[in-house]
């Protein structure tokens, strides 16, 4: 999408979490609109983003408490001339909410969700509460400590059945479930560790996700992916993801977005029910999302657009391309995975791929590797040295 006329001829951002894993995707996409100049923020000295080509300068410190990261962030900002502060990863984003007054009164913030409703979408417990109060589609859910104590509360939740942490994300530590035996003995091994789990009904169907950038409770931007390519593991990310159009997943993210009066970026995971096609809300993720580089292939760009929305600049709801996305460096996968019975054979064209970004900044990725590398390479005995707090500064140009 293009902001035409309102686009600024010049914007100062300043990203506060160089070290998010989010941070380099984010510097991708504002690094497609010339008009940018990027100053990076980070508690390492050393992360992938301080290596990237829109990367005009880079400050890193390490903050003991929020006190200090504000004044941090005030005298970066002031250096840099910073125009728009953008956070990535959910810490920062909700720090950004906890101290937006102060923050505010020294640059621009994208949209931010209160504090209390961040709290409660990243716990998926106070999550599926608010859903069911609302009369949102989402699955069954009970606590699992709830369970454990009686275990007739699972009359309620039609099997198969999900174990999930509350607070889990990419999947991780999610198990599936047939009967009610195996799942009661399982949870006996977790002991008290059991309040940190929700039973959910498993929902048979497929996966379907939505990314969205809201300002209280409207959405201004949006894109809908479905999985082609099957996930590295259980319940994980799929790295090939379809762009398509859904009307029924958009009218059940609006009602979501403006029954919690909704402000900034979110990622939005929902089942699809196979017989009845309705979108089942599962999981709400108030940062920034892995297949961002995809949302900005077919057309969306969710940071620059959350930067017009912190200067308050209006622009269209823009549209997007369907297509295909693969996040993955390893092109082929789609044929390795077809190999194993898994997927039709599908060519993948670079457009669609994360090359055409890496080999448009390609020294980040580089430096990945080479640091992954030369850890595994380190002589075992050699130990590491302390990192001790860092107060570094680069600029470029």
């Amino acid at each position: 999408m293009s902001a035409g006329g309102m686009a600024p001829d010049r914007l100062r951002v300043l990203l506060m979490d160089g070290e998010s894993v989010f941070a380099q995707p984010v510097a991708l996409c504002l690094g497609e609109r010339r008009s940018v100049s990027l100053h990076v923020l980070a508690d390492q000295p050393w992360p992938i983003i301080r290596f990237s080509r829109y990367c005009r300068s880079f400050r890193a410190h390490r903050a003991p408490d929020d006190s200090a990261r504000l004044e941090a962030v005030r005298a970066v900002v002031q250096r840099a001339k910073a125009e728009v502060l953008l956070p990535t990863d959910a810490p920062c984003i909700r720090f950004c909410s906890a101290h937006r007054e102060a923050l505010a009164s020294w640059v621009a913030l994208p949209p931010t969700p209160e504090v209390a409703d961040f709290d409660q979408v990243s716990d998926k417990g106070r999550l599926a509460c608010f859903l069911e109060a609302r009369g949102l589609p989402h699955p069954p859910t009970l606590p699992a400590a709830a369970v454990a104590s009686d275990p007739a509360l699972l009359r309620r939740l039609r099997f198969p059945v999900l174990l999930k942490p509350r607070r889990g994300v990419n999947g991780e530590g999610i198990r599936h479930f047939g009967d009610a035996a195996s799942l009661l003995q399982h949870m006996q091994g977790l002991g008290a560790g059991t309040a940190e789990y929700l039973v959910q009904s498993f929902i048979a169907g497929e996966d379907i996700d939505c990314s969205v950038l809201c300002d209280r409770g409207t959405v201004l931007a949006y894109t809908i992916q479905r999985p082609f390519l099957p996930a590295l593991h259980a319940y994980g990310p799929s790295p090939g993801v379809r762009f398509l159009a859904h009307s029924g997943v958009l009218e059940t993210v609006e009602r979501l977005a403006a029954s919690l009066e909704w402000s900034g970026i979110a990622h939005i995971d929902l089942r699809e029910d196979g017989a009845s096609g309705q979108p089942y809300i599962l999981e709400v993720n108030p940062r920034y999302w892995g297949s961002l580089l995809g949302s900005l292939s077919v057309g969306v760009n969710f940071p620059y657009l959350s930067c017009l929305a912190a200067l308050r600049i209006p622009f269209p709801r823009p549209t997007y391309a369907t297509g295909i996305y693969v996040s993955k460096h390893r092109l082929m996968s789609p044929l390795a995975h077809a190999g194993r019975g898994r997927l039709a054979p599908q060519m993948v064209a670079y457009r669609d791929t994360i090359w055409r970004y890496t080999l448009a900044d390609p020294l980040p990725p580089t430096s990945f590797l080479v640091k992954r590398n030369w850890n595994h390479l380190r002589w075992p005995g050699c130990r590491r040295r302390r990192e001790t707090p860092c107060e570094t500064v680069t600029a470029k140009g």
